[in-house]
């Protein structure tokens, strides 16, 4: 899907301020000077599976120790403990 949103680089002005004191600026090079980007996602229908996986190795963020999962763990008790959002 496509969506049109505020440039995140010149939050929308269509222009690049290199300096608070300057009274001069340069167009923005994301957005050309439109003050919009084209925006790209796919929209989440939930989690697929990843075929040829056996063991699922932890990774350091807080988020995953706080699901009790520190350690290598099984493909299987990975779809089991670890819920996805509904789509």
């Amino acid at each position: 899907m496509k969506i049109l949103r505020e440039c995140t680089n010149c939050e929308g002005t269509g222009l690049i301020k290199f300096f608070d004191f300057a009274d001069e600026a340069e167009i923005c090079v994301i957005c050309k000077g439109t003050g919009a980007e084209e925006y790209f996602y796919t929209k989440y229908t939930g989690r697929k599976e990843l075929r040829g996986i056996n063991y699922v190795l932890p990774i350091t963020s807080t988020r995953i120790y706080n699901l009790g999962i520190n350690k290598e763990i099984t493909y299987k008790e990975f779809q089991e403990k670890i819920i996805p959002p509904e789509a």
